[in-house]
């Protein structure tokens, strides 16, 4: 208390202090239980995120080869292109915990780990953060104020919440803008520091790179320039430390590339599939809308707290000698970010590599530190942030949409109820007893289930995405069921399916007809992958089929 007191002027600001570190410490608490949610088993992690089923899959592959003892194969880890950064450490954390999941069926600690490893991400940052304010000599209440208004960002409590890299690659790069605003950049062997951090924000995901300009600009600052030449080979050592290092980060098995050209071809084509997922599809939304939509995110409250912020950054760059170049430098990242993803990538991938930056808005906070009427204005921001978390919150759960804020997972437990108890029918329809399992079942992607990969490692679980036909298994086994969903586009009216045709990729149109004549044909009895399937449930939203047995 005394530490906080020697830095306030008033009991106004004190006050401000303790609120604003207790609300905090509030929503982190609730974070942090809302990471059990939906965790019990790997039977019911999907209905919380498919992408937990995912990687949790990839997880489960890396533990295998942990335990078979080649790892050599370690080198090679790029599941949806994420960096060995990001999967090496995550694996040898979590191996005493799949071992705890295999020998004695409790999965919820393998399960809840990677989430919390994404809040400890998150909770770094926001020290970091604090550090960083204090580095531009901030006073206590717009550091507090900084701490919390990071908080309530919605994608910083989402993907707080989430199995992934943003909030990692978020903290590599407030690493790296730590390490570019202090001295270092004066010194070798602190632009060594630098280049380290921005490549671990890079080989964690490449989107961590996204952060570079801003850093370059910094470093360039702090440098004490003689001349262009003395520059240029002052910053040759951080930029070959640098790229040797995001090799080692992304994918170390790329330096026996001349001798093993396949390891490059392997992480080029895993690369550019999963870049060529997030490029813009047919969509009514312009550029300038786009960039609306990743500058300012959705909702009034939202846009209008961010461009207060964004507001308070332009007029520090004005009226601050000492913060100008560095004000400037992060409104054109920003720009120059936000203009180069409305451009290039699809509403959804962009929002989330531009969360990875979002936290340069906070520098707006500087401008109200001196301010008059300072205090008001950071005060609005964060009820402007709390109406905004309320207002996503009711929305989700209301309409089951709209899913980014701090209490997502405790809308869908909720939620989830009717399809966990469908999910159940569906096994008990199939007649599934226990793990052991081994039939092979075709699910509709959208169709939320217990089955997968962790739950039944003896069966053939294939997932159709909007297309499914028998070119789409995932194994050569024949299906014995398939579970199909009554709201996916190809089981729509034909005016409904037409609309979807006519609004969707042309690329994907293909699939979308095989998918819909597939489902015809299964459903008059004919012949689907060489068999005849007869319905044997109908349930409130999903049909399950078996395959006639063999004269």
């Amino acid at each position: 208390m005394n530490k906080f007191k020697n830095q306030v002027s008033t009991k106004t600001e004190l006050a401000f202090i303790y609120a604003a570190y207790s609300l905090s410490a509030a929503i982190l608490v609730i974070l942090f239980i809302e990471n059990f949610v939906l965790s019990s088993g790997f039977d019911i992690i999907q209905f919380r995120e498919i992408d937990d089923l995912a990687f949790q899959t990839t997880l489960r592959q890396i533990h295998l080869v942990i335990e078979s003892g080649h790892l050599h194969k370690l080198a090679v880890l790029n599941g949806y292109a994420y960096g060995w950064i990001f999967w090496f450490p995550l694996a040898f954390v979590t191996y005493p915990l799949y071992w705890i999941s295999t020998h004695f069926a409790i999965d919820w600690p393998l399960i809840v780990a990677p989430r919390q490893i994404s809040l400890a991400f998150g909770i770094m940052t926001l020290l970091l953060m604090r550090k960083i304010f204090k580095k531009y000599d901030m006073p206590e209440w717009i550091t507090a104020a900084g701490f919390l208004v990071l908080l309530l960002f919605p994608s910083f409590g989402y993907f707080s919440l989430r199995f992934g890299t943003v909030n990692e690659v978020m903290f590599f790069s407030v690493l790296s803008l730590y390490l570019a605003i202090s001295d270092n950049p004066s010194t070798t062997r602190g632009r060594l520091f630098v280049a380290a951090a921005l490549a671990l924000a890079g080989g964690t995901k490449l989107s961590g790179l996204l952060i570079s300009p801003l850093i370059f600009a910094l470093v360039v600052f702090r440098y004490e320039f003689k001349s262009f030449a003395i520059l240029a080979r002052d910053l040759l050592l951080p930029a070959a430390l640098f790229v040797v290092l995001l090799i080692a980060f992304s994918n170390p098995a790329l330096f026996a590339y001349l001798r093993h050209p396949i390891y490059g071809q392997q992480y080029l084509k895993t690369l550019s599939s999963f870049i060529g997922t997030t490029k813009i599809e047919n969509t009514p939304l312009t550029p300038s809308e786009r960039f609306y939509y990743i500058f300012f995110g959705s909702g009034i409250a939202n846009a209008t707290y961010v461009l207060i912020l964004f507001f308070g950054l332009i007029m520090q760059a004005i009226r601050s000698k000492v913060f100008r170049r560095d004000a400037l430098a992060s409104i054109g990242t920003l720009l120059l970010i936000g203009s180069y993803l409305s451009f290039s990538v699809k509403n959804g991938s962009a929002v989330l590599y531009f969360t990875a930056i979002s936290f340069l808005f906070l520098f707006g906070l500087f401008f109200f530190s001196n301010l008059r009427g300072g205090k008001v204005v950071v005060i609005i921001i964060i009820f402007l942030q709390l109406f905004d978390l309320t207002h996503k919150s009711w929305f989700q759960y209301k309409y089951a949409t709209g899913n980014w804020n701090h209490l997502t997972y405790y809308i869908i437990s909720l939620q989830s109820v009717r399809g966990i108890n469908e999910s159940r029918q569906i096994a008990n329809c199939i007649g599934i007893k226990n793990k052991n399992w081994d039939g092979h079942i075709f699910v509709d992607y959208t169709i939320p289930t217990g089955f997968n990969s962790l739950t039944y490692p003896k069966a053939c679980i294939s997932m159709a995405w909007n297309n499914l036909s028998p070119k789409g298994k995932y194994c050569p086994r024949p299906i014995d069921y398939i579970v199909m969903d009554k709201l996916a586009p190809g089981a729509l009216p034909e005016d409904q399916f037409d609309s979807i045709v006519k609004t969707t990729d042309p690329k994907i149109t293909p699939d979308l007809l095989v998918d819909r004549q597939s489902r015809e044909t299964i459903a008059n009895g004919g012949y689907f992958d060489d068999r005849r399937f007869v319905k044997i449930c109908d349930l409130d939203r999903v049909q399950v089929y078996t395959a006639e047995k063999m004269k």
